[in-house]
């Protein structure tokens, strides 16, 4: 005979599916017949909450009676039919989901799907005045919801979903967040989300939320991992703080990003005179934008449509940044300042924003390393410098290919005001069509160390003072190689003006066509610098205007 030995295993309790057939908040005392208050409290880590409706019913609400749902202290799912057909009422006396394990070295993941979430106030147990319709310590997961008219005290009109703990995640993903809305102080009118490892927003609407403070619309925060927003749109949200539309910080070190895909940031507002990132705004971290449609926001200091400040990287490819604005200060498209390093801006189209100050278009005050491959900034217009760029004191700037074009400002560079930096390097870039009140029609080119226009093309710029094509500034050398300055026009210099302490040359560029009202149709060299044109070039300085020296003065 053989001995058998018995291994005694620990009791184990399989994940349950509670069914939610009673759909009021009263309880019919039949253990078979659950409302959603009973199905929470009977649950147990890993069970799942399901609806069943009557054959052929309409949608049905669930009023609350004046508190909450009781406490989700374990890892549960909540499904239901679809948010137009069981919806939740908070009827403006209570939260209405409360979630947390009371630890914060654990993680209990809770789901809540196809459900819709209405006049939740943030009023509950744990967080009281956070949260108008879900509050939230642990990973929170929200799928085909609406949450819609909720408020809350604090932060979080619609959902407040926080946790530091290690490997948490926060998702959000087909769902309506609309008109929550933050009362007293707080971030995130719809939504306010921080995790550690991924915050992901997808396929949703975030529409006529209001913040008192930061992320009128959401405002995400992750703390070591990735942040991830795409296919979404984020309309009509108004802040009086940071990111009228959107708020994000990647508060990570080495890996860590923010992604923001195929989004559509529109016509969201910052209110506050102090603040900034009508649209969006980027607070910290690396981020890359790709393919996105920034309009029609507004900002009154600075930021009509994007603000970045001390972000570590930023790199923007694709999309549309256009019509955004900016009342009181700088950037109406773009406001860029303390980082990032780099910058990159590659197949952009920056057009028909606005700003009272510099840089209607774009505004950058980073000191970093700037580059723009392909992107095209056209219709800007600025109040003081820079119509279509601003950029003050990068270490370097470099511009490949595309536009500047229809760009006008009060004061210097129609299309660009470029100075402070070491280098400034321009290739086979088209500048036209720009106005400036003040110097510099087409754009202003200053470095400390050297400046370098190869095969530009610069045609049709105005200004009422010089430069009308190019002004060239700074103290360091310059190279002009290729290209045409052709149809250019101002007071001294048509075509180009180059400034006192300037030595550089010029070889191969047709300069033609160009007028001024005084001195230099061609190019206007001022006392003091040096200019040596290459083989062959002063033949292509011919047929320009002026009452004196119509193709060179000072060469």
């Amino acid at each position: 005979h053989t001995a058998c030995n018995i291994e005694l295993l620990e009791a184990r309790i399989a994940p349950a599916i509670l069914l939610v057939t009673n759909l009021t908040d009263v309880s019919s005392g039949n253990p078979h017949d659950l409302d959603l208050r009973e199905a929470i409290t009977n649950s147990h880590a890993g069970d799942m909450i399901n609806f069943k409706l009557p054959a052929g019913s309409g949608p049905h609400t669930i009023v609350l009676g004046g508190t909450e749902l009781p406490v989700i202290a374990h890892k549960l799912a909540i499904t239901g039919p679809g948010a137009g057909k069981i919806i939740i009422d908070g009827n403006g006396a209570s939260r209405i989901f409360d979630v947390t394990d009371g630890s914060n070295a654990t993680d209990s993941p809770v789901s809540i799907s196809g459900l819709a979430l209405i006049h939740g106030n943030g009023a509950g147990t744990v967080g009281n005045g956070f949260g108008g319709a879900i509050y939230s310590l642990e990973s929170l997961t929200l799928k085909r919801c609406i949450i819609s008219g909720n408020t809350s005290t604090n932060s979080g009109g619609g959902v407040l979903a926080s946790t530091y703990t290690t490997g948490s995640k926060m998702s959000v993903s087909n769902c309506l967040i609309s008109a929550n809305k933050v009362n007293s102080s707080g971030d995130g009118g719809g939504l306010n989300l921080r995790a550690d490892k991924s915050v992901v927003l997808s396929g949703s609407t975030i529409i006529s939320n209001t913040a008192t403070s930061e992320g009128g619309g959401t405002k995400i925060m992750v703390d070591s991992g990735t942040a991830t927003i795409s296919h979404t749109l984020i309309s009509g949200n108004t802040s009086k703080g940071f990111g009228g539309g959107l708020f994000v910080a990647d508060y990570g070190t080495v890996g860590s990003k923010v992604v923001i895909r195929s989004t559509n940031i529109s016509g969201n507002s910052v209110t506050n005179a102090g603040d900034k990132g009508g649209g969006l705004y980027l607070a910290q971290g690396n981020f890359l934008l790709a393919g996105d449609t920034i309009r029609g926001n507004a900002a009154v200091l600075g930021g009509g449509g994007i603000e970045a400040t001390q972000a570590t990287s930023l790199r923007i490819t694709g999309g549309t940044i256009a019509g955004n604005t900016v009342s009181g200060g700088t950037g109406g498209g773009l406001d860029i300042s303390g980082g990032p390093h780099p910058l990159i801006i590659s197949g952009a189209h920056i057009t028909d924003n606005d700003a009272s100050g510099n840089g209607g278009g774009v505004y950058l005050n980073n000191g970093g390393v700037i580059e723009l491959i392909g992107a095209f900034i056209d219709g800007n217009t600025s109040g003081d410098r820079g119509g279509g760029l601003y950029d003050q004191g990068s270490t370097s700037t470099s511009i490949f290919g595309g536009e500047f074009a229809n760009n006008a400002s009060q004061g210097t560079g129609g299309g660009f005001d470029i100075l402070g930096g070491a280098s400034v390097d321009l290739h086979a870039t088209k500048i036209t069509g720009n106005f400036a009140k003040g110097n510099s029609g087409g754009g202003y080119l200053g470095a400390s160390s050297s400046i370098t226009a190869l095969s530009v093309i610069v045609s049709g710029n105005q200004t009422n003072s010089r430069g009308g094509g190019l002004e060239f500034g700074g103290t360091g050398a310059f190279s002009v190689k290729g290209g045409a300055f052709i149809g250019n026009h101002a007071v001294s210099g048509g075509g180009v003006y180059l400034n006192s302490a300037l030595h550089g040359t010029i070889t191969s560029s047709k300069i033609t066509g160009n007028a001024s009202d005084n001195t230099g149709g061609g190019i206007y060299q001022a006392a003091g610098g040096t200019v040596t044109l290459g083989s062959g070039e002063a033949a292509l300085i011919t047929g320009n205007v002026a009452l004196t020296d119509p193709d060179r003065h000072g060469i």
